[in-house]
């Protein structure tokens, strides 16, 4: 019992962490379950429909880290804020953060819906892919709004430690997501059968559900989060600095990491249909297999967070110990439950034996990535941003992604020729630097910063 306090902390460290972390990880494996629907939904229809609303959700994808930057530096002082039990600091930071995620989720809308074309032919030159992935970002778009404010409200209640109303909000809109989709995929109970478009209405549709549950829960049940508007917007110029100062490198960090993804997304589809496929499938399980690190993470930046607020350096200091453990140990544990399922995943899906042996290869290569790659999500966006470091942080996933990943994905790719298994391996070397340089800058105890001291509530 010694060895696991000393790992993962003792009773009421763990009971702490299972109260955030077990509601966000299942809301996490809800919205991975989801996408694992929608690819098995899609896979009925072929190897392209898979490989065109991948390909179209990379703007998703960017405008969700995007989303997720500004609400992860709206958080970083939300958590703090907490621990001086500072409520109308609280409502400032939300009010600025609606207003700089909501300009942007204007901006992502537009060019789904104006430019649906250009944005996929940045990917692949397949025209079958690029048909089908203008009809899924035309209807897609309008979600983008949504989801702006749905991601802040999720954000801001989990750091407030309000973790299960999210979860519940999130559970409504996955079930309308799949029961839509099953409607108007393939034009079930006389509605038509519409293909992808049908999944991306249903996405918008479930996505203003998630929206209009969690405004209802903050609003109409006066939840610590709801105030009357102009508290939400009472903020002065110093705050705004203070603010950009820490949430800047947070969303830098976020768009130059989503975007070396999207790079990497280029390499796959340039080289072939086929290889994208498996990539989405790969990432797809990826995803699901992932959603224990999500909960924890995110219980990470908020306890961590809370403490440095409360002004308990050493405290933050041994939660983070605590959580590289739990991040490292899990990691290896998930890694070989990817392996013990490498032979049955790709089964699942309507795709060309080629595809399905890809696939496999690379979840074999999973006990060897993940155990790095969990660590690395509690030391970047847990405790680093929590403490204060964001731009730190920033420079780690900067450096990782595109002085290192980037590049080899280019050799691997074109120079080398690896086949993808062996390139997947290659790119496992990000996560290499990144540890290397993450543990260092925690054993110096500079990330401990309290980034509110000084900020006074009107």
């Amino acid at each position: 019992m010694h060895v696991t306090d000393q790992l993962f902390g003792d009773r009421s460290f763990r009971k702490e962490l299972l109260r955030i972390a077990v509601p966000v990880a299942l809301q996490n494996l809800l919205i991975s379950s989801l996408s694992v629907v929608d690819t098995l939904m899609l896979g009925q229809l072929g190897e392209v429909e898979i490989a065109a609303v991948g390909l179209a959700n990379q703007l998703f994808f960017l405008s969700l880290l995007f989303f997720f930057g500004v609400s992860s530096g709206a958080s970083v002082f939300i958590a703090q804020f907490w621990g001086k039990k500072d409520i109308p600091s609280i409502h400032r930071t939300v009010g600025f953060a609606f207003s700089f995620a909501g300009s942007a989720a204007i901006l992502f809308s537009l060019l789904s819906l104006t430019i649906p074309d250009q944005i996929l032919r940045i990917f692949t030159t397949d025209e079958a892919v690029v048909t089908v992935g203008i009809e899924y970002l035309r209807v897609v778009g309008i979600s983008y709004l949504f989801v702006a404010a749905s991601v802040l409200a999720s954000v801001s209640l989990r750091s407030i430690e309000e973790a299960v109303t999210p979860l519940r909000a999130t559970t409504a809109s996955i079930i309308a997501n799949i029961i839509l989709n099953y409607l108007f995929i393939f034009g079930k109970f006389g509605f038509p059968q519409m293909g992808v478009a049908g999944a991306a209405l249903a996405t918008t549709i479930s996505r203003g559900l998630e929206l209009i549950i969690l405004y209802h829960a903050i609003f109409v049940k006066k939840n610590i989060l709801a105030a009357p508007v102009r508290v939400f917007f009472d903020f002065n110029r110093s705050f705004v600095r203070r603010f950009l100062k820490t949430a800047t490198p947070v969303i830098l960090n976020e768009m130059a990491w989503a975007t070396g993804m999207v790079v990497y997304k280029i390499v796959f589809a340039r080289m072939g249909t086929g290889v994208i496929a498996a990539m989405n499938i790969v990432d797809t399980a990826s995803n699901l297999l992932f959603i224990i690190f999500m909960g924890t993470s995110n219980a990470c930046a908020v306890m961590i967070g809370k403490r440095v607020g409360m002004g308990k350096r050493e405290e933050a200091f041994t939660a983070g110990k605590h959580f590289i453990a739990i991040g490292f140990f899990f990691g290896a544990v998930v890694g070989l439950g990817a392996l013990l399922l490498a032979r049955f995943i790709p089964g699942l899906f309507n795709v060309s034996d080629q595809v399905k042996l890809m696939t496999a290869q690379v979840l074999r290569l999973f006990p060897i990535i993940f155990p790095l790659k969990a660590l690395n999500i509690h030391t970047v966006i847990g405790i680093f941003r929590a403490g204060g470091d964001t731009a730190f942080s920033f420079f780690v996933d900067l450096s990782g992604v595109w002085l290192v990943g980037v590049p080899l994905a280019f050799l691997g790719a074109f120079v080398w020729e690896l086949p993808i298994h062996l390139l997947f391996l290659l790119l496992g070397m990000e996560e290499v630097c990144k540890t290397i340089m993450g543990l260092l800058r925690f054993r110096s105890r500079l990330w401990i910063r309290d980034i509110t001291e000084g900020e006074v509530s009107a």
